[in-house]
């Protein structure tokens, strides 16, 4: 067995059926891959995400490259403030999440914003029931 932490995924090496078991560490949904004759080892490379694996049976290296991860295409429109002023020191705004992601396209459970982009922490929007999120 061997794990990617980077992309939180496990490799289990199946000895008799001459494949290996991928479980998504998010999901913990499994797949399986071809390897060669009773694989046996395997070892991951993070930095590259290839995986190999020693088959016992054949006498060589399966090397795996894993398919990339994605991300969902998901569009927020921000309604601007009016005038784009701000007469308080806590201003709200309107949050309008648009998820692309096809063919089955999802609700958003959530939505997180950050006023400093990089060095402020994330807050929680406020779900208004309609598809809109407050952000204070």
């Amino acid at each position: 067995m061997a794990v990617n932490p980077v992309t939180n995924k496990v490799y289990v090496a199946n000895n008799s059926d001459n494949n290996v078991t991928v479980i998504d560490g998010v999901t913990n949904a499994p797949t399986t891959i071809a390897a060669g004759a009773n694989p046996r080892a395997l070892v991951v490379n993070p930095a590259t995400n290839k995986v190999y694996v020693a088959n016992y049976g054949s006498a060589n290296v399966t090397a795996v490259t894993p398919q990339a991860a994605w991300l969902a295409p998901l569009i927020v429109n921000i309604a601007p403030l009016p005038g784009n002023v701000s007469r308080t020191a806590t201003p709200s705004f309107t949050l309008t999440p648009l998820n692309q992601y096809m063919p089955n396209p999802t609700g958003v459970q959530q939505v997180y914003y950050q006023v400093d982009t990089w060095q402020d922490q994330w807050l929680t929007a406020t779900d208004t029931g309609s598809n809109q999120w407050i952000a204070t």
